[in-house]
């Protein structure tokens, strides 16, 4: 499996969102995903993947992604995948 640093576009989204701003940190992952909230750039599946993601690198289980994104294990291991996988 490989995994990448960016999303692939979702729906009508013309670029690609990188998971991680251009320098790599993952302690600014969360800083880089609100500016792009706040900018309007993220998609709603794009949205729920990222934060997949991000409680995925935090916590480590699908399970409890899934507990406290209040999803079905599968859905957020499917999401985690979505975005670690570039969309897909």
């Amino acid at each position: 499996m490989q995994i990448t640093t960016g999303l692939r576009p979702f729906g009508g989204h013309s670029g690609l969102t990188p998971l991680l701003p251009a320098d790599g940190d993952p302690t600014q992952s969360t800083d880089h995903l609100a500016d792009q909230l706040r900018g309007g750039r993220l998609g709603a599946e794009e949205l729920v993947s990222r934060y997949s993601v991000m409680l995925f690198e935090r916590f480590g289980t699908y399970e409890e992604v899934a507990r406290r994104a209040n999803l079905d294990r599968r859905t957020a291991k499917r999401y985690v995948l979505l975005a670690k996988n570039g969309g897909t």
